[in-house]
């Protein structure tokens, strides 16, 4: 009705009004028997499995982000906060990313694919680093592990193939291999595994030495294993 704002509803407690129905969707489908999060589960006991999928499916269908989802497990069911926080993390991101991909794939007329994007930083892994900015089909599911923090970016269709007469963007962002590749040595040397106190013993480690030796380069430390 008129008058009613995002920000009217917010003041009176409703933070939604629609099931995020695709996420909750996947979600049943790898919390079911014999699935991923299931198998996870299974040695936890029966009634400890259905009460971390009960509050999971709480927080995904209430549109709880991953912290709050957690504390929901914790309080209700039991669950340690930092596995909680862990699975959480994990299974809420793993249910909206296929959510995306699908909706990618079921709109391949202006979608041709997604690019997977993580975020650069100290705690990301080099798989990561290693497959930031790749390109994959819409009909591809994300490879991740626990944690994972990376992203879909549709790459769409330009507006010259719309037939709209605009200029293409040409603005590139920088990719995870020559992001890692500019870092101050310091750096470099304390993502591969250096510690306290191997720095102050002047030691590098095992893994950037054998890299400023050209034993390997970055794109080779993706590698994808079941799990």
């Amino acid at each position: 009705p008129a008058g009613v704002t995002d920000g009217v509803l917010a003041d009176a407690g409703i933070s939604w009004n629609t099931l995020p129905s695709s996420a909750f969707e996947n979600f049943v489908g790898i919390s079911g028997d014999g699935k991923p999060l299931a198998n996870l589960l299974d040695p936890l006991g029966v009634q400890a499995r259905r009460g971390i999928v009960q509050g999971l499916g709480e927080g995904i269908a209430r549109g709880f982000g991953p912290r709050k989802t957690a504390a929901l497990m914790r309080d209700r069911f039991g669950v340690p906060l930092s596995r909680a926080l862990r699975i959480s993390r994990t299974e809420t991101l793993r249910a909206y990313r296929e959510a995306t991909r699908i909706q990618y794939d079921e709109n391949t007329d202006i979608v041709k694919g997604w690019r997977r994007v993580a975020t650069l930083d100290d705690m990301t892994c080099f798989a990561c680093i290693a497959l930031d900015g790749r390109l994959y089909a819409t009909d591809q599911l994300m490879d991740a592990h626990v944690n994972d923090r990376c992203v879909m970016v549709p790459e769409t269709v330009s507006y010259a193939d719309l037939g709209i007469d605009i200029p293409a963007d040409t603005r590139k962002r920088e990719v995870g291999e020559d992001w890692f590749k500019r870092q101050p040595e310091a750096r470099q040397k304390k993502m591969m595994g250096q510690t306290e106190s191997m720095r102050k013993a002047g030691r590098d480690p095992a893994l950037f030495t054998a890299w400023k030796d050209g034993k390997f380069d970055i794109p080779d430390m993706a590698k994808v294993t079941e799990n």
